[in-house]
């Protein structure tokens, strides 16, 4: 599960053979579905087989479950093979402090919780680890007991 504002992480690789022949490129293109509907996509051009791709993306609206479809093609044939994922999209929680926000995220200055470059923890909560930075309800920064 991702929530608007988050940053996701794609990972993508194709393996690179078929029936035992090594096919060094194929053409990547990864298309984007929301609640089964189509959302857009993105072209990736030619990328080399056996080596894993990444790209960073920041979830948005709509809210549902979302779907990436990646689509390789390489010649002779064309070959063509098909993965995908889903997950779920869900609204921004609406916060004050990290104490309205999920264990590590930060509540952001337009006031939606959301993963920073360092965890932030609710100092009152459970889930505060030892040694953590940490914020109280009030809204003052420490360290976790």
């Amino acid at each position: 599960m991702f929530t608007v504002g988050e940053t996701a992480t794609v990972f993508f690789q194709v393996d690179g053979q078929s029936g035992g022949m090594p096919i060094p490129e194929a053409h990547v293109a990864i298309l984007d579905y929301i609640n089964g509907m189509p959302n857009g996509g993105t072209d990736f051009g030619q990328q080399s087989t056996g080596v894993t791709h990444f790209f960073q993306a920041n979830v948005a609206p709509p809210t549902g479950t979302e779907t990436l479809v990646l689509m390789a093609d390489a010649p002779p044939g064309p070959l063509t093979a098909q993965a995908q994922c889903s997950f779920e999209v869900a609204a921004a929680v609406p916060c004050t402090t990290a104490c309205n926000c999920p264990p590590g995220q930060r509540c952001e200055d337009a006031g939606f919780c959301s993963m920073g470059p360092d965890p932030i923890y609710c100092c009152t909560s459970m889930t505060c680890p030892t040694d953590q930075a940490c914020q109280f309800p009030g809204g003052n920064f420490s360290i976790c007991p």
